[in-house]
């Protein structure tokens, strides 16, 4: 069938030539430290520790562990110690720190670590952690009234 703008004739797709995606490549998800940006990823030697897993036309999803961003990137090439991927696409979201100042013991706070931290308790005059990987800010609340309770007795 000649195209309407050329007089290239394309021929329909042959059935060989289509697979279901899960068959032919991975994808990948994964947590980015706080601090590094999509564009870091682009190095080759970012993916010194996992290059071995990937293959060419895998599909990675990145998410910066605060919340702030997240990417899609293919994979172009792969080889001992290194990867060569191209950014698809990258959305910056806002940093994610739904912070609240602890009503239940004044000088504590409760706020949000990045996915795996999770929820955590914070002594705020040195900034200490008292306690991390509480699943809901519920959980941290819920900690932080037992705590409380403990340091009045």
């Amino acid at each position: 069938m000649a195209d309407e703008k050329s007089d290239r004739i394309v021929p329909p797709l042959h059935p060989s030539r289509r697979f279901l995606a899960e068959h032919r490549r991975n994808v990948w998800a994964i947590d980015v430290d706080i601090g590094v940006k999509p564009e870091d990823l682009l190095s080759l030697s970012y993916w010194s520790h996992f290059s071995y897993e990937l293959k060419q036309g895998d599909r990675i999803e990145a998410s910066a562990e605060d919340g702030s961003w997240f990417a899609e990137f293919l994979v172009r090439d792969s080889g001992t110690n290194w990867a060569k991927v191209a950014m698809l696409r990258k959305h910056d979201l806002g940093a994610f720190s739904p912070e609240k100042q602890g009503v239940l013991l004044p000088g504590h706070s409760v706020s949000y670590g990045g996915t795996h931290v999770l929820w955590r308790v914070i002594r705020d005059v040195d900034k200490k952690v008292l306690r991390d990987k509480l699943k809901t800010e519920g959980d941290a609340y819920g900690w932080l009234a037992t705590y409380a309770k403990q340091v009045a007795a």
